[in-house]
């Protein structure tokens, strides 16, 4: 499917880089928790800050275009849910293509739960995203946060999920 999607971005007038220059965004991973604690909820999530006429897209980023993708790993083992996509803005690319994504920045994120006893969680996130204006530049990152467990939660970055948890 991606590969279709890329023949689709060439075909229709969108150039690709297959280099990371220019580097339009940047990603964190941003937890919601400084301290977790064993089978109690808590949010895993990746903020990205897109420069100025660029953008990164969807889960469905339309006819042309990449969905942006999250892999979580952790150690010891944690459960994920689906991404939580906010509201996603529609956008006209080059050949008159309709794209679906986000521009400026974004929080995407997921439901965790540690689902064993241990004294720290280390979370692995394997990112990748298409990030477009008039060329499109494939970018990807590893990140890596190592968040205490306890018995009891310490709310962190509540601000920025606030914000965005409104958003779906």
């Amino acid at each position: 499917m991606k590969l279709l999607t890329l023949l689709i971005i060439f075909c229709f007038g969108l150039p690709v880089s297959l280099h990371a220059k220019p580097e339009p965004v940047k990603a964190r991973l941003v937890l919601d928790r400084a301290q977790v604690v064993e089978n109690k909820a808590f949010h895993v999530g990746v903020f990205f800050e897109i420069e100025p006429g660029w953008h990164i897209y969807w889960k469905d980023p339309g006819v042309a275009g990449l969905a942006t993708e999250i892999k979580l790993t952790s150690s010891p083992e944690a459960a994920f849910t689906e991404i939580y996509w906010p509201e996603f803005k529609t956008f006209i690319q080059p050949g008159e293509i309709e794209g679906r994504g986000y521009e400026g920045e974004v929080l995407l994120y997921r439901g965790a739960r540690l689902l064993k006893p241990s004294e720290n969680l280390s979370i692995k996130a394997d990112v990748s995203w298409l990030a477009c204006n008039e060329v499109c530049v494939l970018g990807k990152t590893r990140l890596v946060e190592s968040v205490a467990v306890g018995s009891e939660e310490k709310l962190a970055n509540t601000e920025v999920y606030n914000q965005y948890k409104g958003k779906l």
